[in-house]
């Protein structure tokens, strides 16, 4: 039985499409997407062939976030290691000498979110929604997404979004700088192509040259996403964590306890 990928990738006029392809889990991501998004950024950085890079999501989703039943199985090593892979993979969007078109055509929530705020350029579906709703899970992002939301938004707005797991619409989000341009949705893919076409038919050097000069200005600090990165892997192993990755997997209401510390019987995800 042959296994569809988790990354569908072609490429056209010198633009290279990837689309996270788990419908069924809201493209949720796992491993092998993180794998997949990767090594095709790498072999298009690595090229002359592309000028410009389109992501978008398979279906009715963009990207629902972390696949969050492999949290629950996983232990709290495993949990650090699939975060250290999972910043490493926003890190390849932003860093990318190719501008990246992120085609947020439905929900983008999570590290879907993080994936799209690593983005160049952000179009969306009028269908979209944005949000980070890690706190609902006794969790932070993880990602990225504390410092680039904040980048964006500055500190009090970046404070409600996360701390209150406020959902945005396309509409709210484009009128907050977020997103570029709302289309219809079935008129999304081919802005999102008109735009990438434009990119990779220009000059390629100075469009990554003002990418690398573009990225000076909004530069954060590393320690912020170490300090990010390190709050999220102790936050796996409280028992807030835990119950919150639990509850999501059983498909029910998170019942959190203040200031509470995880027994000998709760002491990792997957235990």
């Amino acid at each position: 039985m042959t296994t569809e990928p988790t990354v569908l990738s072609s490429t056209k006029n010198g633009v290279l499409y990837l689309t996270l392809n788990r419908e069924k889990k809201y493209n949720a991501i796992d491993s092998s997407v993180i794998t997949g998004v990767r090594e095709a950024v790498a072999k298009a950085n690595a090229s002359n062939d592309v000028g410009a890079i389109v992501i978008t999501g398979n279906g009715k989703a963009f990207c629902a976030g972390a696949d969050i039943s492999q949290y629950h199985e996983a232990d709290p090593d495993l949990l650090k290691e699939f975060t250290a892979s999972a910043n490493e993979l926003c890190r390849d969007i932003e860093q990318s000498r190719i501008p990246v078109i992120g085609a947020v055509n439905g929900v983008a929530l999570g590290g879907g979110f993080e994936i799209a705020l690593s983005c160049d350029i952000l179009l969306s579906s009028t269908a979209a929604s944005f949000g980070l709703p890690e706190i609902s899970l006794g969790l932070i992002p993880g990602w990225g997404g504390t410092q680039r939301i904040t980048r964006l938004l500055g500190r009090h707005r970046a404070s409600e979004m996360i701390m209150l797991a406020s959902r945005l619409s396309a509409e709210e989000a484009r009128s907050l700088g977020i997103i570029s341009s709302t289309h219809e949705p079935d008129e999304l893919l081919d802005a999102a192509r008109n735009l990438g076409e434009r990119l990779a038919s220009g000059p390629r050097e100075a469009s990554a040259a003002a990418k690398q000069a573009i990225a000076e200005v909004a530069r954060l600090p590393r320690s912020g996403f170490e300090t990010e990165q390190e709050l999220l892997d102790s936050l796996f192993r409280t028992a807030d964590g835990i119950e919150g990755v639990r509850a999501f997997v059983d498909k029910r209401n998170p019942e959190f306890g203040i200031g509470r510390q995880p027994d000998s019987q709760t002491a990792g995800i997957g235990k």
